[in-house]
């Protein structure tokens, strides 16, 4: 096998996912209209700190904390099966409209396509490509502008069952960041991660493997630190056991846990080796109840601290229940106590305790249209000043298919 070119993975991916999604969807529109779905979402809503300033921070009366905004979304979704082989993808246009801070107003154009392919009955996989362009998050950039962020994914897998009670796994991913806002063009970055796994398959239909993965950032802009440019260029190398147990007919338990190594090009002081690790619980008393529950210990790479890295420590919760066949009921408490470390060079001692709790109500009054009502509250506690806030949101959507 020749050598393995990550910097073309996601020019070549979406070539190929684009012109897949022309090839496939021209397909179907000359064989049923039913392939091909257009829709619209229209979604509302209003957040009380939209730029997540600290609560002690001084605000100018004349510029509120909060906004809403009203975005719309008209698109196109197709699903095909080839024998084997599926096909789905979408292509949308979106609007987003602010009521008071006019310059976040954005339009947007998103696409994603998947080929779920299958040779036989022991070797499958997927590719898939999808790119977005979004407001970036405002939790460590609080100045209110706009800040648009362009997402561009590319990812290809497969597995091979070699053995009734053996299979591997293999992939590659690829993820590519780009920044509209000058200051943060820092941030631009190209992710590639390669990925082997090796699964043995007991006859009680739990699953026992190991997962390795390697990882690299490249970052083509420096960042000003002090008088010198630092680049953020690392890699990172995992190696973990996974586990898949089926305790009993309600209760499933999921482990993936194992070593990490992160190295930097410079600054050393940023690397890490040490544990990670993440276990789900998943508890289904019913038919119509579920209980998702996640702890981790983890390193993260987060958007908002790309520089370097932070360590967390969380605990998610998640029911669901069933209120009718048209009617949804989903929660979620998080609570997450991170530790960054190295944020531009400093702040080796900051801890930051987030905790966020929502609830999300889904209606679908006929099986083409379905509407929802969210509620969302977050608070960030930090022993560092001009850091704590708090913020709710509420979202009211509808979405129709024809």
């Amino acid at each position: 096998m020749g050598k393995f070119d990550k910097k073309h993975i996601m020019p070549r991916t979406m070539s190929a996912a684009t012109l897949l999604l022309l090839v496939v969807a021209a397909d179907a529109a000359a064989q049923s209209s039913k392939v091909l779905t257009p829709y619209v979402n229209v979604s509302y809503s209003h957040d009380s700190n939209l730029f997540r300033v600290a609560d002690a921070q001084v605000q100018n009366p004349d510029e509120p904390r909060g906004d809403s905004s009203l975005q719309t979304v008209v698109g196109l979704a197709f699903e095909k099966e080839v024998g084997l082989q599926k096909f789905t993808g979408r292509v949308g246009l979106s609007h987003s409209n602010y009521s008071h801070y006019k310059m976040l107003d954005f339009d947007s154009r998103d696409a994603q396509a998947n080929w779920k392919w299958r040779v036989g009955s022991h070797l499958w996989g997927n590719i898939g490509a999808s790119t977005d362009n979004t407001l970036t998050p405002y939790t460590e950039f609080h100045e209110n502008v706009r800040n648009l962020r362009l997402q561009k994914r590319a990812n290809a897998d497969l597995v091979w069952l070699f053995h009734p009670s053996w299979r591997i796994r293999g992939g590659v991913s690829g993820n590519k960041l780009e920044y509209d806002l000058d200051k943060q063009k820092f941030k631009n970055r190209t992710q590639t991660q390669t990925e082997f796994g090796l699964d043995y398959l007991p006859i009680s239909g739990n699953i026992i493997g190991v997962v390795m993965r390697h990882g690299e950032d490249k970052f083509p802009n420096a960042e000003q630190f002090q008088s010198q440019n630092v680049i953020n260029n690392k890699k990172t190398d995992e190696l973990k056991l996974r586990l898949d147990w089926r305790v009993t007919g309600k209760t499933q338990v999921q482990v993936l846990a194992g070593m990490v190594k992160q190295k930097h090009e410079v600054l050393p002081q940023r690397d890490f080796q040490g544990a990670n690790g993440r276990v789900t619980v998943i508890w289904a008393p019913t038919g119509k109840i579920e209980m998702t529950g996640v702890v981790w210990h983890e390193i993260d790479a987060t958007d908002n601290l790309t520089t370097n890295y932070q360590i967390t420590n969380g605990l998610r919760l998640a029911p669901t229940m069933s209120i009718s066949a048209k009617m949804r009921l989903e929660g979620l408490l998080r609570y997450e106590k991170r530790t960054p470390i190295g944020i531009q060079g400093i702040n080796f001692n900051q801890v930051d305790k987030f905790s966020s709790a929502g609830l999300t109500l889904t209606y679908a009054p006929i099986a083409k249209m379905q509407m929802s009502a969210a509620l969302s509250h977050d608070n960030l506690s930090s022993n560092l000043v001009l850091r704590d806030y708090r913020a709710t949101a509420v979202t009211f959507s509808a979405y129709y298919e024809y």
